[in-house]
């Protein structure tokens, strides 16, 4: 989670997921957009990375009372808006994407065999895999609200 008072380019915020998620071939959908007043846009994103694994994002960003403003950068004036931005973003892993276990409660424990032995290392890869991208959006946005430490 981000929460931050920033000027910032209301566009360029609304990118990063989007720019994101097609960098990484990720499936992006937006299931909510308010501009008007106090901004919210929230996206919905997938992966599949085999018939097995997948992995789920939800991003949030908030943009309470933007006020405009005229920032000069270099000789140019640009428009931008002052604001509390919040960002929220879930990411999590799903095993068994197509839920070929979930029949039968000796499926189930078959699942756990193979997850524990035979997708040991798969899921380290896997899970190593969705936290770099995780980490890779919040760093985006971390740029975008001007938070880089």
């Amino acid at each position: 989670k981000i929460i931050r008072l920033a000027v910032v380019d209301e566009d360029k915020i609304y990118e990063v997921a989007k720019s994101w998620a097609e960098d990484n071939e990720i499936k992006i959908h937006e299931i909510e957009k308010k501009s008007k007043g106090s901004m919210i846009w929230k996206w919905e994103a997938d992966k599949d990375h085999s018939n097995y694994f997948k992995s789920k994002y939800e991003i949030e960003v908030g943009v309470d009372n933007p006020v405009p403003v005229d920032i000069i950068e270099g000789d140019k004036k640009v428009k931008k808006i002052r604001a509390k931005v919040v960002i929220k973003i879930k990411s999590k892993m799903i095993m068994d994407r197509e839920k070929r276990w979930e029949s039968s409660d000796f499926l189930k424990k078959i699942e756990k065999f193979y997850n524990k032995y035979l997708y040991k290392d798969p899921l380290v890869k896997f899970k190593k895999e969705v936290e770099a991208w995780t980490k890779e959006l919040y760093d985006n946005y971390k740029k975008a609200v001007g938070a880089v430490e």
